[in-house]
């Protein structure tokens, strides 16, 4: 991760004694070769300056057969990010303008001697209620969101605050992503 801020976030929210939060790029990766057993890549692909350097990269790193875990939303599969889509639709447009789709990514890592393994959309809880999720969302943390005009993101930011002051009983927010299983 080549964020300080969100390396340090990560160790504040998700601390693990068996995880070493590195700073370094993905075309340039700070480790020895052949060190480590898998890879987990999310919603980062899209952010890759050189996505077949980083593939070569991942290949140097991983131990033969080791896997490439490849979780992110894909231009062509959006169906799942379902409150993006009620609150701010705009964002959806963003993300099926920016993001690579499931081929691109398969090619791009073809070069480096992966294959697409196996591809699945996973559920995933992105808030226990409306309300933490409104709260989450209001970071404008995601490029979708980040890209969107400011008064549509407030329009957006206003129907989600009146729907979590009407939430009687909160609820787990959910949303789909998919998995990509690169070998």
């Amino acid at each position: 991760e080549p964020s300080a801020g969100m390396r340090a976030q990560a160790a504040r929210t998700h601390p693990h004694p068996g995880v070493v939060l590195v700073g370094g790029r993905g075309e340039r990766l700070p480790l020895r070769g052949g060190c480590c057993a898998w890879a987990w890549v999310s919603t980062v692909v899209h952010h890759l300056d050189d996505p077949a350097a980083a593939a070569r990269e991942l290949r140097r790193v991983l131990r033969p057969g080791g896997p490439v875990l490849v979780r992110q939303a894909f231009p062509d599969r959006l169906e799942g990010v379902t409150l993006y889509r009620r609150y701010f639709p705009g964002a959806i447009r963003i993300a099926a303008a920016l993001l690579p789709t499931v081929e691109q990514v398969g090619d791009g890592f073809a070069a480096a001697g992966f294959r697409v393994a196996a591809l699945e959309s996973v559920t995933q809880v992105s808030a226990p209620s409306l309300a933490a999720y409104r709260d989450k969302v209001r970071r404008r943390a995601d490029t979708g969101l980040r890209l969107l005009p400011d008064e549509e993101f407030a329009a957006g930011l206003a129907a989600l605050d009146r729907a979590a002051a009407a939430e009687a009983t909160p609820a787990p927010v959910t949303d789909r992503l998919d998995l990509l299983v690169l070998r």
